[in-house]
């Protein structure tokens, strides 16, 4: 009988765990289907001067600043931070505009050739950096920049009407 209990523990026993793992519960991929859309956020800078940055989370709010009156050596302008409320359409808008930068989360693109006097920042979905620099050409990078382009210029107009929320000069007023 000991025989034959190890007999059927050893054959069937893998099996079972093995199916377990099969049934349905909380697994990694449910983990990842529960876990709340991320807040996207982007810094974009030239010269180690701030021209852009924006926030948005899920629900579409957020913050725009935006770099005013900036001269050609980067250093007198104002930043003025706008209200943003895109709705949860207009975050899954710019979340889909950014979808290779996302790919990339927590790494670098790499590059062909680098220009490098363009501008350069990070996106980061909740924390998570993705580096970017404009100077940067490869087929993904490539991918990244226009999505990145299109996705400030859609935030621009969706905050455009949006109530300053602060303003910041830079250097000495023009």
């Amino acid at each position: 009988m000991q025989i034959a209990m190890k007999w059927i523990l050893g054959a069937f026993l893998p099996v079972a765990v093995a199916l377990a793992g099969c049934a349905p519960g909380a697994g990694p991929a449910d983990a990842a289907a529960a876990a709340p859309p991320p807040t996207i956020a982007l810094r974009l800078s030239s010269w180690g001067q701030t021209m852009l940055t924006w926030t948005i989370s899920a629900d579409g709010t957020g913050s725009y600043t935006e770099a005013e009156g900036v001269a050609t050596n980067f250093r007198n302008y104002t930043l003025v931070t706008r209200r943003l409320d895109a709705g949860t359409a207009g975050y899954a808008e710019i979340r889909t505009l950014l979808a290779s930068t996302e790919r990339h989360a927590g790494n670098g693109i790499a590059c062909t050739l680098q220009i490098t006097d363009q501008a350069y920042g990070r996106v980061s979905w909740n924390g998570v950096e993705t580096p970017f620099n404009f100077g940067c050409r490869s087929k993904d990078a490539d991918a990244m920049i226009a999505g990145i382009e299109k996705a400030n210029g859609r935030l621009k107009i969706l905050a455009a009407n949006g109530d300053i929320l602060n303003t910041e000069q830079i250097g000495s007023p023009q």
